[in-house]
């Protein structure tokens, strides 16, 4: 298929029953297409040049013209963006690649993302740069390892994982622009630059540990974040965002897609499972975690929110009596047993129990909903028997105590 090309686009006639002729360009990031601001009649144009028209010399010229300013385009530079082939017909200049906005591809990655974890992050490292200089006027050609050296040295107060988090989110834009060819590999700066990371924290609980949490006698509401800590711990550690939505069980299931990558997952709901959903039953989704009364908004975040406050907050309390010079009232004093806790360590801790357990890595990795590229949904359900397997002894182990 020729790269260069002009047609009459009869979608649509002016007052005189004229159609524009356009110049077409195959482009790798699509079909571009531009009018050369002359209109002809079907009868005029015979699919190569102007017939029978006042005025076809001019055009028939200008049509030449056009084609062969692209094709000069094309041989001087490959992998032409159809924004930069825009810009350089309209203007007769040969756009300066690499001088992409970060900012532009920021956005788009955001956009793009299934996960609104994965946008918030990339939306606060955004921000990030943003507070460090320009990003109005930030171009790629202008990373490079003395500005990563000069940023990272900004965010001296944040911990190391905070900014590696940040640098691996730029890189990973770098990448983008890079592999659409928006950016030239030759400026990449990240070949000889070393991002550094410490170990996490501990984010799992122990086999006693767990046991302690799921018979600890609670208030009413802090048992409600309880009981869905450990529903997502007996789902094979379902991120909470998934749980909040999931509509209905399927044959006893509970399948959906993770909001995070967007992998199928399915998990046979076990009998303790069961027993805290039926507890907990919506109305418009499986939980009553989003219903809420007439005028009310419920929003997921606000109530991880508060299940991330309650479970820290599970543990022994004291009544002490305080007075005052006019009244008396009693302070209630707690004990936090798990001062870091939050929901995602119920996933966390199933994966570390079900190594313990020598439950085979790739299982483990496929009950997780960890994403294997496009064979993703087919290993599932292969391995659907030795995931519900994998989860009953996990289950069985806990009930055991040993």
């Amino acid at each position: 298929m020729k790269n260069v090309g002009i047609y009459l686009d009869t979608r649509r006639a002016n007052s005189q029953g004229c159609y524009p002729l356009k110049i077409r360009v195959s482009l790798p990031d699509g079909v571009l297409m531009i009018s050369l601001g002359r209109f002809v009649s079907p009868e005029q144009w015979d699919g190569v040049k102007v017939v029978k028209h006042d005025q076809k010399a001019q055009i028939n010229h200008l049509i030449r013209s056009m084609i062969n300013r692209v094709e000069d385009f094309l041989l001087q530079k490959e992998g032409w963006t159809r924004q930069e082939m825009r810009t350089a017909i309209l203007t007769g200049q040969i756009p300066k690649r690499d001088s992409v906005l970060v900012r532009d591809v920021f956005l788009r990655k955001t956009q793009n993302s299934l996960a609104k974890k994965t946008r918030d992050t990339y939306g606060y490292t955004l921000s990030n740069i943003e507070k460090y200089c320009n990003t109005q006027t930030l171009t790629f050609d202008k990373i490079d390892y003395k500005w990563l050296q000069s940023w990272t040295h900004s965010m001296s107060q944040s911990s190391v994982n905070t900014r590696s988090i940040h640098l691996r989110n730029l890189r990973s834009v770098f990448n983008d622009a890079i592999n659409s060819k928006e950016v030239s590999l030759s400026l990449y700066p990240f070949r000889n630059y070393k991002i550094k990371s410490e170990k996490t924290p501990k984010r799992n609980l122990t086999l006693q540990e767990l046991t302690t949490l799921r018979d600890f006698k609670l208030e009413p509401h802090l048992e409600r974040y309880r009981d869905m800590f450990m529903l997502s711990f007996y789902l094979i550690g379902i991120n909470m965002v998934d749980l909040a939505y999931l509509k209905t069980l399927r044959h006893g299931r509970a399948e959906y897609r993770r909001s995070k990558t967007g992998a199928l997952v399915s998990v046979f709901v076990e009998p303790e499972a069961m027993e805290i959903i039926q507890r907990y039953r919506g109305e418009n989704y499986l939980l009553n975690i989003m219903d809420c009364r007439r005028g009310e908004r419920k929003t997921y975040d606000s109530f991880l929110r508060r299940c991330n406050m309650g479970l820290r907050q599970v543990g022994p309390i004291q009544r002490v009596e305080m007075r005052t010079e006019r009244k008396r009232y009693i302070h209630v004093e707690r004990t936090p047993l798990f001062p870091e806790l939050t929901t995602y360590w119920a996933r966390h801790t199933w994966a570390t129990i079900a190594a313990e357990l020598e439950i085979p890595k790739e299982t483990i990795s496929a009950a997780l909903g960890h994403s294997m590229g496009d064979v993703t949904d087919i290993y599932i359900q292969f391995n659907r028997k030795k995931i519900d397997k994998a989860n009953r002894k996990v289950l069985d182990y806990l009930k055991s105590g040993k």
